[in-house]
C-alpha cells in the first residue's frame, strides 16, 4: 500500500494505514466508542449554534473514498471583475453621466457571500464550513464510524468546518493543531427524510470515481436534528493523513432516513468507469483507543 492507495479493503483499509501513516497510532486518533456512563456532563459547555441558512454549495464529486459536497467557504467581501474596476477607474468621477449605469453595473458585478459557520459549544473561535461527506454500511447494523456504547449506526454524516479566523485558507488550517472542527449526525433507516432528496437525486452524476458535478441549492440545514445536544472530544481526521487536529462534536440525536434512500448510497462505486465495478460500502474506519482522553457531554443524562 502507498499513501495514494489507502482504501476500505483488505489490502489497504484502515488496519494497514499505520504503514504509510504512523500517525494512525497516536494519541488522539479518531473515530471513537463513545461510553456513556464515562462522559462528563460540563455545565460550562454552551450550546452549539449553527448558522447555514446562507451557505451555498458549489459542487458534489466522488473522490472514490466518499461521496462530498462542497461549500462556499468564502467569506462576505466585494468582489469586482476587471472590466468594472477600468469602468469605475476611468469614467466614474469624471463623466457624471456614467454614473447611474456604473451603480446599476456595481449591484450586478459584486457578490456578497455568507459560508456556513458554527460557534460557541466547545469552540472558542467560529469555524467556517468547508464541506460535507458519508460514511456507510453495506447493511444497516454498522457504517458510522463513532458508536455510543458498542452500538453502531447505519451511516454517518460528517460536516467539516475549518478555523478561518486564525487562518487564510482550509489548506492551512487543516495542518493546523486548531484548525479544524467536524460535526458527527449519526443516520439510522426509518422514515423518508425530505431533506435528502436533493443529494440522493444527484447520485447518478457522481456514480463513479473521480466524477464531480454542480450541485447549487442544497443546504445541510436540512440535515439538523431537532435537538443539538452533543458530546465532544479531541480527535483527528478519520481518513489519511489522520491529523489529530479536530474537535469533535458528536451530536446524540440520530436522523432517520428511508431504506431507499440508505440504498442509493450503496449504489455509489470506489472504481471509476474504466475498471471493474467495486461497491462503495463499509467506509468507515472503526473506533480507536481514547487513551486517557475525556469525553465531554453538553447534556445531563
Amino acid at each position: 500500500m502507498t499513501g495514494l492507495q489507502w482504501g476500505y479493503g483488505e489490502d489497504n483499509g484502515p488496519s494497514e494505514w499505520h504503514i504509510d501513516f504512523p500517525i494512525a497510532q497516536g494519541s488522539r486518533q479518531s473515530p471513537i466508542n463513545i461510553v456513556t456512563s464515562d462522559a462528563v456532563y460540563d455545565p460550562d459547555l454552551l450550546p452549539l449554534s449553527i448558522c447555514y441558512d446562507s451557505c451555498t454549495t458549489l459542487s458534489i464529486f466522488n473522490d472514490g473514498h466518499s461521496v462530498i459536497v462542497e461549500f462556499d467557504d468564502v467569506d462576505s467581501k466585494t468582489e469586482l471583475t476587471p472590466r468594472f474596476q477600468f469602468l469605475w477607474m476611468h469614467f466614474f468621477k469624471a463623466l457624471p453621466c456614467c454614473r447611474k449605469y456604473l451603480s446599476g453595473l456595481f449591484k450586478r458585478q459584486t457578490s456578497t457571500r455568507q459560508p456556513g459557520v458554527i460557534q460557541s459549544g466547545p469552540l472558542q473561535v467560529p469555524y467556517r464550513l468547508k464541506q460535507c461527506h458519508f460514511h456507510w454500511g453495506g447493511k444497516n447494523t454498522h457504517g458510522s464510524e463513532h458508536t455510543v456504547n458498542g452500538k453502531s449506526y447505519a451511516s454517518e454524516l460528517h460536516l467539516v468546518h475549518w478555523n478561518a479566523v486564525k487562518y487564510k485558507t482550509f489548506a492551512e488550517a487543516a495542518v493546523a493543531p486548531d484548525g479544524l472542527a467536524v460535526i458527527g449526525i449519526f443516520i439510522e433507516t426509518g422514515d423518508d427524510h425530505p431533506g435528502l432528496h436533493q443529494l440522493t437525486d444527484a447520485f447518478y452524476m457522481v456514480k463513479f470515481k473521480g466524477s464531480k458535478a454542480v450541485f447549487p441549492g442544497f443546504n445541510p440545514k436540512s440535515l439538523l436534528p431537532k435537538s443539538l445536544h452533543y458530546w465532544t472530544y479531541p480527535g483527528s481526521l478519520t481518513t489519511p493523513p489522520l491529523y489529530e487536529n479536530v474537535i469533535w462534536i458528536v451530536l446524540k440525536e440520530p436522523i432517520k432516513i428511508s431504506q431507499k434512500q440508505m440504498h442509493r448510497f450503496r449504489l455509489l462505486l470506489f472504481s471509476n468507469e474504466d475498471e471493474d465495478r467495486l461497491p462503495m460500502i463499509d467506509n468507515f474506519r472503526p473506533p480507536q483507543p481514547l487513551k486517557g482522553r475525556k469525553v465531554r457531554a453538553s447534556f445531563c443524562e
